[in-house]
């Protein structure tokens, strides 16, 4: 089911939650849309009683490859805070999510894209992910 055009949430069965971030064109970088996705996302595995959380990037080249600069360029000074708010804000819903959460990560996760991985309780990496603090 789709939290956003940008986010899904797919609860199977067992109620594990895969959490799938979906703008491969643009390499499943952040903007609000996508925050915010993942914060509705993220409110509704809880919801759904989510026994475990799966966190995933669409495309295949990418987890999250960070924040996007193109979006970013025109904030505001208080646009470009409250985006960076909103970040950490995903991040802490992540960190204490009551049940574990899992980055699969496969492709770029660079800048805000590792720190959503690394605010997962386990990290499982492909022989193609490349991680790292831009």
């Amino acid at each position: 089911m789709p939290a956003t055009d940008t986010v899904t949430l797919d609860v199977d069965d067992d109620d594990i939650a895969t959490l799938t971030v979906s703008r491969p064109e643009r390499l499943n970088a952040l903007n609000v849309e996508v925050l915010e996705g993942l914060q509705t996302a993220i409110g509704e595995a809880d919801d759904a009683g989510a026994r475990a959380v799966v966190l995933r990037g669409a495309g295949g080249d990418a987890f999250v490859a960070g924040a996007d600069i193109s979006y970013m360029q025109d904030l505001t000074t208080p646009e470009a805070q409250a985006y960076a708010e909103l970040g950490h804000d995903v991040a802490r819903s992540l960190e204490t999510f009551p049940a574990p959460v899992v980055a699969a990560v496969d492709g770029y996760a660079f800048g805000g894209g590792c720190e959503l991985a690394l605010a997962c309780d386990l990290r499982v990496a492909s022989e193609d992910a490349v991680l790292g603090q831009t």
